[in-house]
């Protein structure tokens, strides 16, 4: 099962802190390093000695088919989150009875070819062999 969460990190108070209340929540207003005023929803740590902020984009947690754990970056909108949540728990399922192949998404995926089998191309915007002059074609 996926756990969805927003991350909070902490930062130092400023000296421009406004509180405010919205709501029924509580805001801090400041002005971050670039100068641009920020107002986001912000506590105190149990030290008060730091602002404690909330994330503006949620995170899911979750164990691939090997049991991994994985974290990936969600949306702004919970809601969303958890459908994208939904979708990577359904691959996983997918993946562990074999529906799917988890490693199709690789771009040099020769899991179930043989050596024999796989075809090696030249790019397509190769140099002439020197042994060319220049304006003469390569035979074909």
């Amino acid at each position: 099962m996926a756990s969805i969460y927003r991350p909070t990190y902490t930062r130092d108070i400023p000296p421009d802190l406004v509180w405010i209340e919205r709501k029924g929540r509580t805001y801090a207003r400041f002005r971050d390093g670039r100068g641009r005023v920020r107002t986001v929803p912000a506590k105190l740590t149990k030290n008060k000695d730091k602002l404690l902020i909330e994330s503006d984009r949620y995170v899911i947690e979750y164990h691939d088919a090997d049991g991994k754990p994985h974290r990936v970056r969600g949306y702004t909108d919970e809601k969303a989150t958890r459908q994208r949540a939904a979708e990577l728990e359904r691959r996983v399922a997918h993946e562990q009875t074999g529906l799917v192949d988890k490693y199709a998404d690789l771009p040099c995926h020769a899991a179930s070819a043989s050596l024999g089998e796989i075809e090696f191309r030249q790019p397509r915007h190769s140099f002439p062999p020197p042994d060319l002059h220049p304006g003469q074609r390569a035979p074909a």
